[in-house]
């Protein structure tokens, strides 16, 4: 007989992201690098909401989030949660999208 033995390790992320402060209409990279197995699953939260990934918003393979044309309501705390069977993470970043200066 053989005997497998399976290891899981903790969701974790390797990567958080950062706080950005951008000129409306950037694009903006937000990393969230994650490893674990089995592979977490990711979500986005913007204000404690989870993002839908439609029209300007996108996430990465990676983890990484991204905002296209970047406009003022753009603006908030952005949450990047991991997990997995074994364990979950999350950490967060502010991004400030700035207006045209009057």
């Amino acid at each position: 007989a053989v005997a497998r033995l399976t290891v899981h390790s903790p969701a974790v992320i390797d990567v958080p992201p950062f706080d950005v402060i951008t000129p409306m209409g950037s694009s903006i990279d937000l990393p969230c690098n994650f490893s674990g197995f089995p592979a977490p699953s990711i979500i986005w939260l913007k204000d404690g909401a989870p993002l839908l990934f439609e029209g300007r918003f996108s996430v990465a393979l990676s983890g990484a989030l991204t905002i296209l044309q970047s406009n003022i309501s753009d603006t908030g705390i952005y949450t990047c949660r991991v997990k997995n069977v074994v364990a979950s993470a999350e950490a967060k970043a502010s991004l400030t999208v700035q207006g045209l200066p009057g």
